[in-house]
């Protein structure tokens, strides 16, 4: 099984901040996939459906961005995931516009829910 969260913000006011786009990629993807998000675990919505030949579990966790840490450590030790199964989707501003970039390690980069993570997870190399 992998991981996939996305990071935003939880509440209507942030919905179509560009600081959601892990939320909003998430729901993209999961719908996608036919997954709902119908099940509540660790501070996160979460759904569990099948991504091509993967079982996944797709996570928005509900704490603020900077928390987020917490959440994704708690689900990731829950299933028993190791990290190289844990996708995270979360803006960068250091990128323009609808650019991505893939990157198995490296620091948050200033990015304060990867900042968390990093710091929960006592580690900078995931997917």
């Amino acid at each position: 099984m992998e991981i996939i969260v996305g990071l935003g913000n939880p509440g209507r006011i942030y919905t179509h901040n560009r600081h959601n786009v892990g939320f909003m990629c998430l729901n993209y993807f999961a719908r996608l996939h036919s997954i709902r998000f119908d099940r509540r675990q660790c501070g996160a919505k979460v759904g569990i459906g099948k991504t091509g030949s993967e079982q996944s579990l797709l996570a928005k966790p509900q704490t603020f961005m900077n928390l987020s840490g917490r959440s994704v450590a708690c689900l990731v030790n829950k299933h028993g995931i190791p990290l190289s199964n844990l996708l995270i989707i979360y803006d960068d501003m250091d990128l323009p516009s609808g650019k991505i970039r893939l990157r198995k390690s490296g620091s948050s980069g200033g990015h304060k829910g990867m900042n968390s993570i990093i710091s929960t997870l006592g580690s900078e190399t995931f997917s």
